[in-house]
């Protein structure tokens, strides 16, 4: 597979995830929020989970809580959910 392939389906997985979160990756871009987004891509772009995560999003529901234990965006996720649901948009990471 190419580089652009696996760039590409990270980035798929990623919004997948973010949009089951109640996220919307495009509002992040354009927000003040859109720091945490690039260092989330970055951090996706470099799993090595990204077929796990590939298999369990097939399998997850629509709609999730937090990220599962094994992405390691987990935390960062959850902290820019908080901030939009206080209202806040500052920087989180």
């Amino acid at each position: 597979m190419s580089n652009t392939y696996d760039a590409d389906h990270r980035w798929q997985n990623m919004c997948a995830m973010l949009a089951r979160l109640g996220l919307d990756a495009l509002e992040l871009a354009h927000g003040r929020l859109a720091s945490d987004l690039r260092s989330a891509v970055t951090t996706c772009q470099h799993c090595r989970s990204d077929q796990v995560c590939s298999d369990w999003l097939v399998r997850a529901p629509q709609t999730l809580e937090k990220a599962p234990g094994f992405c390691p965006n987990s935390g960062l996720f959850a902290a820019v959910r908080e901030a939009i649901e206080r209202g806040a948009d500052d920087k989180i990471a």
